[in-house]
C-alpha cells in the first residue's frame, strides 16, 4: 500500500527506541577490584521519539527521563547493594559527554559501588546512550524512517519519495 506524503507529517520512533535503550542500558556491568556492579532493570522511559521529513531532509527528534536500577557487591564484604540512575534529559540536541546522569543508593554502606558507578559506570551509560543517538540519527535498524544508502524511506509504505 502506497501512502501520500504531505508536509509536516512525523512518525513516531518511541516504541522502536524504548526497546533500542533496555536493549544498550540493561547489560551494561562495571567490575574492579573492589566490587561488581550492573544495571538491573529498566525502571521508567518517559517521553518521545519522532522523525519526520522537512523540504527533503529527514528529521530525528527525541527527550527521555530514564530511570534505571542497578545493583552490586562489595567484594570484600559480598554485601549486596541497589541503587537508581536517573538521565533526566537525553536528547539529540545535546551532546552525550552533557548528558546529566545521576547516581543514588539505597541507604546503608556501598559508598564503593556508588564512586564504580560514577565513574567507570556514567561512562559507559553515556557510551550507551550515544550508540543510541548515532543509531536514531542515521536512520538504521528499523526505526520509523530507515535510512537505504543516502535515501530515507518508510518501509512498506514509500516505495520511493
Amino acid at each position: 500500500m502506497e501512502a501520500t506524503w504531505t508536509a509536516g507529517t512525523e512518525w513516531d520512533a518511541t516504541s522502536w527506541s524504548k526497546e533500542k535503550l533496555q536493549e544498550l542500558l540493561v547489560v551494561i556491568v562495571v567490575e574492579d577490584e573492589a566490587g561488581h556492579w550492573e544495571i538491573s532493570e529498566l525502571k521508567q522511559v518517559e517521553g518521545k521519539a519522532s522523525c519526520s521529513i522537512h523540504k527533503g531532509k529527514v528529521i530525528f527528534l527525541c527527550e527521555w527521563n530514564i530511570k534505571l536500577g542497578w545493583k552490586g557487591i562489595i567484594k570484600e564484604s559480598d554485601v549486596k547493594h541497589k541503587g537508581l540512575i536517573e538521565i533526566p534529559n537525553l536528547s539529540e540536541e545535546n551532546e552525550v559527554d552533557d548528558t546529566e546522569v545521576n547516581v543514588s543508593k539505597k541507604k546503608g554502606d556501598g559508598v564503593i559501588l556508588k564512586d564504580l558507578m560514577k565513574t567507570a559506570g556514567t561512562a559507559k551509560v553515556r557510551e550507551a546512550l550515544g550508540d543510541y543517538l548515532k543509531a536514531l540519527k542515521t536512520g538504521k535498524e528499523g526505526i520509523p524512517c530507515e535510512s537505504e544508502g543516502s535515501l530515507f524511506y518508510l518501509p512498506k509504505l514509500y516505495s520511493t519519495l
